[in-house]
């Protein structure tokens, strides 16, 4: 009798296999990413110790610094503070002074308002007077005028 061989237990040998093979890969993978995030934390360890020690090394020069820059602020600290109240002092002046030019030109704009209302008003008064004048002046040189035209009419009518 022939034996058939069931080719079942082959594939899954074989898939098996293939499965083991890509863990395995997988697993590499990750070891290697592992890897070369040690190799960064310890990049980054050093340059952390590098910039540490780079601070101390200036931590007394900043100190010193520090020191020299009170010291200088606490000689100038009343110059500083003598300056700071004469500008302020000299701010009050200004904005008084400020204060004094817009009365000033508000007086000035009501006095030259006032000017002008009192031209007009002067203005008008002599072109009043003017007009009566001249209507004064023309009826009492009008009438003798009239007179004497009526009578030379008349002397003409008689001759």
């Amino acid at each position: 009798m022939l034996q058939k061989h069931d080719p079942l237990p082959r594939v899954q040998s074989l898939m098996n296999d293939t499965l083991v093979i890509i863990i395995g890969i997988g697993t590499g993978i990750a070891a290697l990413g592992l890897l070369v995030q040690l190799a960064l934390w310890f990049a980054i360890y050093g340059v952390g110790r590098r910039m540490q020690k780079n601070v101390m090394g200036m931590t007394p020069r900043m100190q010193s610094l520090k020191s020299s820059a009170q010291a200088s602020f606490g000689e100038v600290k009343v110059e500083a503070f003598r300056i700071r109240d004469s500008v302020r002092d000299a701010i009050t002046v200004t904005k008084r002074d400020v204060a004094t030019l817009h009365h000033l030109k508000d007086d000035a704009s009501r006095l030259v308002q006032h000017e002008r209302d009192m031209a007009d008003d002067v203005f008008e008064d002599a072109m009043t007077r003017a007009r009566q004048t001249s209507r004064f002046v023309g009826q009492e040189i009008a009438t003798p005028i009239r007179g004497i035209a009526h009578a030379l009419r008349r002397l003409r009518r008689a001759a």
